[in-house]
């Protein structure tokens, strides 16, 4: 589901993790308190110069997890010519701290990414009250170091 911005959102430029967290916020609280107890999936699509070219929703979930097929993550980042994505999924629970689920997730669409030259910058589970950042974090940089979904044949090349 494609969010409709409006025209200043539409021209901003994500610098900081803390600005694509109060989007995010801005657009959930429009959306009232509808399935606020499940978990979504959104990317946020940016131009080379990190203005904003999309916002959407790719999956929503249940209570404690959402199903992301990297198909429909970059399904739509290539569709708009978006360069970087800025993944987001909330916790309904309130907790930030990410699981196994949400590493392995971020380190599957990294690899993606890479591999269609459309760079993943962050990974963002917010709540209503805050946010954690794979990016501010260092986390983001410790997956892109994995070589878990890496393809074979790429890892003998650098042999």
């Amino acid at each position: 589901m494609n969010v409709k911005l409006n025209p200043s959102e539409k021209q901003q430029q994500i610098l900081h993790e803390g600005e694509a967290y109060k989007l995010m916020q801005r657009i959930l609280k429009g959306r009232g308190k509808i399935d606020r107890n499940k978990e979504h999936f959104w990317t946020i699509g940016l131009n080379s110069g990190n203005r904003i070219v999309y916002v959407e929703l790719i999956s929503l979930g249940g209570s404690r997890t959402v199903l992301v097929e990297p198909m429909h993550v970059f399904r739509v980042a290539i569709l708009k010519g978006a360069l970087r994505l800025i993944l987001v999924h909330n916790h309904p629970s309130g907790r930030l701290k990410p699981s196994q689920s949400d590493k392995t997730l971020t380190d599957k669409l990294l690899q993606v990414g890479k591999i269609i030259d459309i760079e993943v910058i962050d990974h963002l589970i917010i709540t209503e009250e805050s946010y954690y950042s794979f990016a501010g974090m260092g986390l983001l940089e410790e997956l892109q170091a994995s070589t878990q979904f890496v393809p074979d044949y790429q890892l003998k090349a650098v042999k």
